[in-house]
């Protein structure tokens, strides 16, 4: 009877042991599973939907100014412009803003405090520009860095920009830099 009793105990503490050693090893660890996330957690098995990319920080309604160093008909005081999530990867930006009266969605890419700017366009009508460019094609490429402070409401950076087209049959290129400026509404 008493080797009946120790074995139904030895039984009781089998199945309590194996309740208590399953119990941990089942639970997903919940975080970031996305690897090109800010907030990447290597342990994570579940996604919580957690992740935070570079970009986040960046999107909005900016009221700034863009001001250039020699095209300076181009600058403007009181720019509205936003910057959106771009697409192609999860920390492309794209920041959509018009000089005079050329609308332009300029892609860049979210790193840290940084958006990098590399953008080659061509627009149908070099009047935006310069008189005598009115009507014509133009190319205008953008590069540069835009950078936000910590707290993601300010951003301040140096494009350098070149506009390439045609002037009385002769090609023409003017470079220049332009300050981007924006406080987040």
């Amino acid at each position: 009877m008493k080797s009946i009793l120790n074995l139904k105990c030895l039984l009781a503490l089998a199945v309590v042991a194996t309740i208590f050693s399953s119990c941990g090893d089942d639970d997903p660890v919940r975080g970031c599973t996305d690897a090109a996330s800010d907030n990447y957690n290597a342990d994570a098995s579940e996604s919580d939907g957690s992740c935070l990319y570079s970009r986040d920080k960046f999107i909005g309604v900016y009221l700034g100014s863009i001001i250039f160093d020699n095209l300076t008909q181009l600058n403007q005081m009181d720019v509205e412009f936003t910057i959106t999530p771009g697409i192609a990867t999860k920390n492309e930006v794209l920041v959509n803003l018009t000089i005079q009266s050329a609308p332009l969605t300029i892609n860049g890419e979210a790193s840290g405090n940084d958006i990098v700017i590399d953008y080659e366009n061509t627009l149908p009508d070099g009047g935006v520009f310069n008189p005598g460019l009115a009507g014509q094609p133009v190319d205008l490429t953008f590069d540069g860095t835009v950078s936000t402070s910590d707290d993601g409401l300010n951003i301040l950076g140096d494009l350098n920009v070149s506009v390439t087209g045609e002037f009385a049959g002769m090609p023409i290129t003017v470079e220049d830099v332009g300050t981007l400026t924006g406080v987040r509404q």
